[in-house]
């Protein structure tokens, strides 16, 4: 009798010769499973009956013949010298497939229960007297009881795949002395190790087929590698691609797909506020519009292709589109459009212009727009090339396709990439293309579902923003935001005693009347202006020199009606405005020469330099009018003379005739 994975055996064998049961007893039992046979017999190896699984007058039998059976059984010698391994557990756990893969779990608690056991199998040949009592002085049976022992250690706790054959196990042990916990390694796991490397140069070329752009086939592979290498199967191409799967995938996706799928994304949370964070991007709008055009034989001819672009500025705190503008194509002009129309929705939201804190887009025509950025934003952050995940404006643009595009007689579907399954029916669209709008008819509906996402999110957008730290919040002043979103006239103009009078490009001769109620203002009357204005709102503009180093704001004059009659609310008030101004300039001007000593004035030839000037004198010195002599001097002279006599009353001007 003996121990087997925890359970007390006995021979089939004996139990036949014993006389405990015959052997037609036996094949009847175990052919219907009255009795459990915990291992086959082979060659060599005895078949062994779980001795529970006996029926009870089998079992008093063996009690009448054996005793106890558990007391028969002798006590295993191997169990106290055998125990967990750290050394094992780390070697094993940390052990690397192809340098990238773990051990499976299992293999792991196997390898290492097999390393404890042979560790203790050699604890226990190496100490005699541990040995000698343990063997029974049987040193010729040695493998064969160790073998033995093996076989009744608790496989729950020793999960083994030890050889049960005395031989077999001694050259385990041989092996595992010679080569440590290596030995213990199934060999392929041994062999994914010993793959080639980067330098050879199969690898390289290997490598390098199954990365080409062209997305060749395993099949292909195979049948180039092995033109001028040793030949490999499409199944072994397969292995290798799986392997480097991530080296291969830019060349043959592109780093877009890269960046997009494999590369790491960071995690990141919403802004808490609103503006936070503007985000902003355009898109071909899927709403497709009519175009009627004439060739060069002046044959009209009418396209229903056309799409338009639509340029928004998305708010990250709770994705409202905060700005947009649509035109044909995107360019500098167009986010620059859709910007002002941010800013200026800040005004009918909040009652002021705000500026947001930071500002994030892609690359496209950054240099043009960065100057406009950065007097717009406190931060400037433009996204990574190609790396559509990096704005949460892309998957907006989806949504916003989905819940108001999409149910368009004109909707023209998804991107070129998306199943085509779910792309709109292109007969159904032939059918209804003379109904599609015309330009200004798509632009109309895109604005009406701009303002309808506006007004679904209108209320919690207001919240936030009144929940926000006032010291987070940006005004922008009207300089600030005509300095970066108006118009600059073409032309410099002077300041005038009427203001300053621009011409509207284009516009037919409309012209536009600015003043400035500065004092400062007035004293550069020399100076030509360069006018920056808003055509949306003329009300304020601003003035500006050349190099921008002086900068006056500008109102649009008031228009005074000169028949009193004909007066309305407010045109009291600004009139007396500009007569109160004037009256200050005067004043002004006074004060400065008051400050000043004019009782000592530069004198040229006593104190002519102050006497007045006569009507004669006036028209002399303003007109080179010559006498009937050709004289022009002497007149002159005569009539400073004429001047100083009758100030002074010392000369006889009698004489001077």
């Amino acid at each position: 009798m003996q121990y087997y994975k925890a359970n007390l055996c006995v021979e089939a064998s004996w139990l036949v010769e014993s006389g405990v049961m015959t052997e037609s007893n036996y094949r009847n039992l175990s052919s219907r499973h009255d009795i459990r046979v915990v291992r086959r017999g082979c060659r060599g190896v005895a078949a062994l009956v779980d001795y529970e699984s006996l029926p009870g007058r089998f079992k008093e039998s063996i009690v009448r013949l054996l005793g106890n059976p558990y007391d028969y059984v002798k006590e295993n010698a191997l169990v106290r010298y055998v125990s967990p391994s750290p050394e094992a557990a780390d070697y094993f756990d940390s052990y690397l497939v192809d340098g990238v893969r773990h051990l499976p779990q299992e293999t792991i608690r196997r390898y290492h229960a097999e390393a404890c056991i042979l560790d203790g199998i050699g604890r226990l040949i190496s100490e005699r007297r541990g040995k000698a009592s343990a063997l029974g002085h049987r040193k010729a049976k040695l493998w064969d009881d160790l073998t033995e022992m093996v076989s009744l250690l608790d496989n729950v706790r020793w999960p083994h795949s030890l050889p049960s054959n005395a031989r077999s196990l001694e050259r385990k042990y041989k092996a595992y002395v010679k080569g440590g916990y290596e030995s213990l390694v199934h060999g392929g796991y041994r062999n994914s190790n010993a793959s080639k490397t980067a330098e050879d140069c199969d690898y390289a070329a290997m490598l390098s087929l199954v990365s080409d752009p062209r997305n060749l086939s395993d099949a292909q592979v195979a049948r180039l590698y092995s033109a001028g290498h040793e030949p490999v199967s499409a199944k072994t191409v397969g292995n290798f691609r799986a392997v480097h799967e991530q080296e291969i995938f830019a060349s043959r996706h592109g780093a877009t797909r890269f960046r997009a799928e494999r590369s790491m994304t960071v995690k990141r949370s919403a802004p808490t506020a609103p503006l936070y964070l503007w985000t902003l991007d355009g898109w071909d709008a899927e709403l497709l519009y009519q175009k009627t055009t004439t060739d060069k034989k002046g044959h009209s001819v009418t396209t229903y292709h056309n799409r338009v672009k639509l340029e928004v500025i998305l708010d990250a705190c709770t994705k409202y589109p905060i700005g947009f503008a649509i035109g044909d194509t995107e360019s500098p002009e167009l986010v620059r459009a859709a910007l002002r129309n941010a800013i200026n929705h800040t005004r009918e939201l909040f009652g002021a212009r705000f500026k947001p804190a930071q500002i994030q887009m892609d690359h496209a025509g950054y240099k043009t727009l960065e100057s406009t950025y950065r007097q717009t934003a406190k931060y400037v952050t433009p996204a990574a090339v190609r790396n559509a995940k990096a704005k949460i404006i892309e998957p907006w643009f989806r949504s916003f396709n989905d819940r108001y595009c999409h149910l368009q007689t004109n909707w023209s579907g998804y991107g070129l990439t998306a199943n085509k399954d779910r792309q709109p029916n292109t007969e159904y669209i032939n059918k209804f293309r003379h109904s599609f709008p015309d330009r200004d008819g798509v632009v109309a509906q895109l604005t009406k579902f701009i303002n309808a996402e506006r007004a679904r999110l209108h209320d919690e957008f207001l919240q936030k923003w009144n929940d926000m730290p006032v010291e987070n919040r940006f005004p922008m002043t009207d300089e600030q935001y005509l300095l970066a979103y108006g118009t600059r006239t073409e032309h410099t103009y002077l300041l005038r005693n009427t203001g300053i009078k621009i011409t509207l490009p284009k516009s037919g001769g409309r012209t536009l009347d600015f003043d400035c109620f500065s004092h400062e203002f007035r004293r550069h009357a020399s100076v030509r202006w360069t006018v920056i204005y808003d055509p949306d709102d003329t009300s304020v503009a601003l003035a500006v020199n050349e190099d921008e180093t002086l900068r006056f704001a500008l109102e649009e004059k008031h228009v005074q009606p000169m028949a009193l009659i004909e007066r309305t609310e407010g045109d009291a008030e600004h009139l007396q405005r500009v007569r109160d101004f004037n009256r200050a300039e005067e004043q002004r001007i006074a004060d400065t020469f008051a400050a000043i000593d004019t009782t000592d004035p530069l004198r040229i030839g006593g104190d002519t330099a102050t006497l007045p000037m006569s009507p004669e004198l006036e028209v002399l010195s303003k007109l080179l009018i010559v006498d009937s002599d050709g004289q022009h001097k002497a007149q002159k002279d005569k009539a400073r003379l004429l001047a100083e006599a009758t100030e002074t009353a010392d000369v006889d001007v009698s004489e001077l005739y």
